[in-house]
């Protein structure tokens, strides 16, 4: 795995192209909580998914968990589901364009006004 690594890496660079060292060096320039945001809430639509299918099974020795969670209605589950599937959707789209979002000489930020306002509804 490390040598495919090595070996695109060379080859990108040779060709001119952006390297993964050039991308390191403009992490400064590039914001890292969409992705942290992005991992979290994948992980936080997992744990509902997961808790919505083995609660019975999982809560059966402890009557009091049991209890709250057989109190939680069908739109609540459904409600979580929705949330937590469009932050985990909406953040990976602005990580994705974090980490492709072209700088100059690794320096400049490079985001557009229209960009900086979407964001800024998000």
């Amino acid at each position: 795995c490390w040598s495919c690594f090595w070996t695109l890496e060379r080859w990108s660079t040779a060709s001119g192209r952006a390297s993964f060292e050039r991308f390191v060096r403009s992490w400064p320039n590039r914001c890292p909580l969409w992705i942290v945001t992005f991992i979290l809430s994948l992980g936080n639509f997992l744990f509902t998914l997961d808790v919505y299918r083995n609660w019975e099974e999982g809560t059966k020795f402890n009557p009091y968990v049991f209890k709250l969670y057989s109190e939680v209605s069908q739109a609540q589950w459904i409600f979580l589901f929705f949330v937590t599937s469009a932050t985990f959707s909406v953040s990976l789209a602005w990580a994705l364009a974090e980490i492709f979002r072209e700088s100059r000489a690794d320096v400049e930020n490079m985001k557009s006004d229209v960009e900086m306002y979407v964001e800024g509804i998000t």
